[in-house]
């Protein structure tokens, strides 16, 4: 009997009747994303049409079952010359067969790899994390704040990438860097604009003060 779906909060449940459940992950526009396995270097079982009418026409069967049996067999084209029109872009890669974006579908969905993204509570409390490093890196030392900066950096990245293969959280690559010296050119840029404001202020106080000074002599 052909499995069931029915709606779930935040995706969707497909039931088979001997109790097998799938989970997929929606968004709002009801798409989902998947960890990529790869490209044609990650799908090894690849066999062209030529060989296969070539075991069919000598009637090896053997072969055949080697290949295909008791597997998920996707027909598709792999040329990726011109004039191809059955192929897209992909992580790794801008022109690839979609026969291997089919196969990375599938394969997230057999092996449940689909993409988590965080609430907006993890993204507040990395801002918060990187107004505390901004802070931190104005009032050390050049020296020591250019050290804490880097091993920040290479901290965040960790993070990142342990959420990433763990749980599959899909943390933006790029605020693994950006993070650390965006805090520290936003806290510096500020206390630079206030600095300079400060010392304006003070700079029309002293010619306010020359100025009753000079009234008075």
């Amino acid at each position: 009997d052909p499995p069931r779906a029915r709606a779930v909060e935040g995706g969707l449940e497909v039931l088979w009747p001997d109790g097998r459940k799938l989970r997929v992950p929606l968004d709002a526009d009801g798409g989902t994303s998947i960890d990529f396995a790869g490209d044609q270097n990650a799908f090894s079982q690849a066999f062209s049409m030529i060989d296969v009418l070539g075991w069919i026409k000598a009637g090896d069967r053997a072969r055949l079952e080697s290949a295909f049996g008791d597997r998920i067999v996707l027909v598709g084209a792999t040329a990726t010359g011109e004039a191809v029109a059955d192929q897209g872009s992909t992580p790794f890669a801008s022109g690839t067969p979609l026969v291997y974006a089919h196969a990375n579908a599938l394969d997230a969905i057999l092996g449940q790899r689909f993409l988590q993204h965080p609430r907006l509570s993890v993204y507040a409390l990395l801002a918060l994390v990187s107004a505390l490093l901004g802070w931190a890196f104005v009032v050390l030392p050049l020296p020591i704040a250019a050290a804490a900066m880097a091993a920040c950096t290479v901290i965040v990245a960790g993070v990142d990438y342990t959420l990433f293969r763990l749980w599959r959280w899909d943390l933006p690559s790029t605020m693994s860097l950006v993070l650390p010296s965006m805090s520290y050119a936003v806290v510096a840029s500020y206390r630079f604009v206030f600095l300079e404001h400060r010392a304006r202020e003070k700079e029309k106080e002293l010619d306010a003060a020359r100025t009753i000074q000079k009234r008075l002599l």
